[in-house]
């Protein structure tokens, strides 16, 4: 063997005996993976899978409470409005009815409703 030193083909072997090692680690490590790892990461997605349908859905009912809420508010507001609307158009037609009598009226008329 012309050329080749003895020690540097043992250092060559050692490196190429190393890397082998580092390959071998990473082989079962994947192996593990593919036996164990791989389930519970499957479990894993499951459980987050499900925990976003869970929260989809109670999104969709608490979305739904809030349109009935607001709705319901707007109603009730509605209905307060208009009773408001309604008191103050008899408080203005009666205000206007004694404004009519009172300036329409003779003044006998106009005794008759101060003294009553």
């Amino acid at each position: 063997m012309k050329g080749y030193n003895t020690s540097d083909l043992k250092e060559q072997i050692a490196r190429k005996e190393a890397e082998i090692v580092k390959e071998k680690k990473q082989v079962d490590y994947w192996k593990q993976y593919e036996v164990k790892g791989q389930h519970e990461h499957s479990k894993q997605i499951k459980l987050l899978q499900q925990e976003l349908v869970d929260m989809e859905s109670t999104f969709e009912e608490m979305s739904c409470m809030l349109v009935i809420i607001v709705f319901k508010a707007r109603t009730e507001f509605t209905i307060m409005c208009s009773s408001l609307i309604c008191v103050f158009k008899q408080l203005a037609f009666g205000y206007c009815h004694v404004d009519n009598y009172f300036s329409l009226s003779s003044s006998t008329h106009r005794k008759k409703f101060e003294s009553s």
